[in-house]
């Protein structure tokens, strides 16, 4: 039944949905933004500023969770600076761990379009490359294949928001836009003229804490309830027209 009320939305979308990280959205802008073609515009100069703020602290040394060190049990460990990739790397292998079937296509891209606007934002510390990257996922449709099942909700979305994010970095699974199924992440972003990228301090962390896929799905199920209401009342009008009722 989702994939039927999902099929018979995507008829309605029409055109190219322009989207600002900055204004307030509705749930009908992301439906309508996952179920057509997207652009997003953002400022690029909150977005620096606060990367730059991010490598200033880590110049002076200052310890920051999951950023100079580890995470969890393992939080007074420092980390080189020589393994700062790696360690973010790790976060993102070591939560991509959700199974079973796949969410349907729109409502990933809903979720990574909701990531990508919410880092848009400029608090998070990510790199302008790294965010121009989802944004570059979303217009050349390259949607991460996440599988419904597992996370951890303290933090947020964590297992879907990591497959995203293994997406980013050439590894897991995409849709194929070609036909049904999935293929591998390295051949989609090749196919797409995209290179997989590098994550720095802190990255793997702003890409895991949220709520991006939930509230993708609350936005769809939202709309789907709408679009029941107002069919019930025209089913409900034509009923009492036909029983000529008063």
């Amino acid at each position: 039944m989702v994939c039927d009320v999902l099929s018979a939305e995507s008829s309605r979308a029409q055109g190219t949905v322009s989207l600002c990280a900055d204004q307030e959205l509705s749930y009908t802008d992301i439906v309508s933004a996952s179920l057509g073609n997207v652009k997003i515009s953002w400022d690029a100069g909150k977005v620096v500023r606060a990367s730059e703020y991010l490598q200033s602290l880590v110049a002076k040394r200052k310890a920051i969770y999951g950023v100079t060190t580890s995470f969890g049990g393992n939080v007074h460990h420092v980390i080189p600076r020589e393994d700062a990739e790696t360690l973010q790397e790790n976060l993102i292998l070591s939560h991509a761990c959700n199974v079973g079937e796949y969410a349907p296509y729109p409502v990933a891209k809903g979720a990574l379009l909701l990531r990508t606007l919410a880092l848009a934002k400029g608090y998070s510390g990510v790199s302008p490359n790294t965010l121009r990257m989802q944004q570059q996922l979303l217009e050349r449709d390259v949607i991460p294949a996440i599988r419904l099942h597992g996370s951890l909700g303290a933090s947020g979305d964590i297992g879907p928001l990591a497959t995203i994010a293994l997406t980013m970095i050439g590894k897991g699974y995409a849709w194929n836009p070609k036909g049904d199924g999935v293929v591998s992440a390295e051949e989609r972003l090749a196919e797409a003229g995209l290179e997989p990228i590098k994550l720095t301090y802190k990255e793997g962390l702003a890409l895991l804490n949220g709520t991006s896929m939930m509230t993708s799905v609350g936005c769809f199920y939202v709309q789907m309830a709408r679009r029941l209401i107002e069919n019930s009342i025209v089913v409900g009008a034509m009923s009492v027209e036909a029983l000529r009722a008063s």
